[in-house]
């Protein structure tokens, strides 16, 4: 797609919750096993296809709540006849909090929807302390372009996380906390020394890649990076929309082959500027992602959770 893997964020995962050597016992056990998150089933296979699918020597799973940890190793010990052995690192993260002054603490989620911003802060028993939420402009240059003012998003994420802070009378050093959810495949491009994106972010629902997607497909199809990606070839996708940018914006192509230039989706955007943005006399701003949104990109391979250089190239 010609985009330049230089302008890509880095990808994290999440918590490991079952080895692979417990993987390999169990499947000795059961054709099936089951992988329960805040007490709801989200992968179910046999120990190599659940390898398979994290592309890793390790199963990964995101646990939030201490009840979520006890909860799957009680219920996949009873499917598979025996208890699975948590890491260190998830039983740390899922123990009951003893310092009373941690616990007092709170924590904020940022959702950068589609057509307005909201930071809620939640106490540690994960009740809503407060609410602060902000409509934003949605544009429409013509017939099946969407548009964000990528500015206008960061100066909505700062008023809503303020009016929440101030509504629970609270100061910022009082997070514990803070996680972002966003709105997936709409695609930012910036100038990582101005901070100044180059051109509005092009929404998810936005069609004009309709035609970039066709002519990647040729004879092929659009399931042609299927195997990699997960995905058919789709303008929902940002790997087609960065293309678009970087043909259609004067001088867009040139500043990223020179490494002037970053992409992310909201959620990178939103990082980076909370890091620190452009800054030349301070730490580099943080520029990053997961791989669920990365899996959004058509970028990414979900075999190995890397970006790809046939697929950025």
């Amino acid at each position: 797609m010609c985009c330049g893997s230089q302008i890509l964020a880095c990808s994290s995962s999440f918590t490991v919750f079952l080895t692979t050597q417990y993987l390999d016992e169990a499947d000795q056990l059961s054709d099936s096993l089951v992988v329960i998150d805040r007490g709801s089933v989200v992968a179910t296979g046999n120990a190599d296809e659940l390898k398979d699918r994290v592309g890793q020597r390790t199963l990964q799973v995101a646990l939030t709540e201490a009840a979520d940890l006890h909860t799957a190793v009680d219920v996949i010990g009873r499917i598979v006849g025996t208890t699975p052995h948590p890491s260190p690192e998830a039983a740390r993260l899922s123990a009951p909090i003893d310092d009373p002054a941690l616990a007092a603490r709170v924590i904020a989620a940022l959702d950068a929807g589609t057509t307005s911003t909201r930071c809620i802060i939640f106490d540690h028993d994960g009740e809503i302390v407060s609410v602060g939420q902000m409509e934003f402009e949605q544009i429409f240059p013509q017939k099946g372009w969407v548009e964000h003012n990528p500015l206008e998003i960061w100066d909505c994420v700062r008023r809503v996380a303020g009016e929440a802070l101030a509504d629970a009378d609270l100061a910022p050093c009082d997070l514990a906390a803070l996680g972002i959810t966003n709105q997936r495949e709409t695609t930012i491009v910036w100038d990582k020394n101005t901070g100044e994106p180059i051109y509005n972010g092009i929404v998810w629902q936005d069609t004009r890649t309709s035609g970039i997607c066709h002519e990647l497909a040729g004879d092929d199809g659009i399931y042609k990076y299927q195997k990699k990606t997960g995905l058919p070839l789709s303008s929902y996708s940002s790997g087609p929309k960065i293309k678009w940018i970087l043909d259609n914006v004067d001088g867009a192509r040139a500043k990223a082959e020179k490494g002037d230039l970053l992409f992310g989706t909201p959620d990178t955007w939103i990082l980076w500027n909370l890091t620190g943005g452009a800054n030349p006399e301070g730490e580099p701003a943080v520029h990053a992602t997961d791989v669920t949104n990365a899996s959004r990109t058509l970028l990414m391979d979900i075999n190995t959770l890397q970006w790809d250089e046939e697929l950025c190239d």
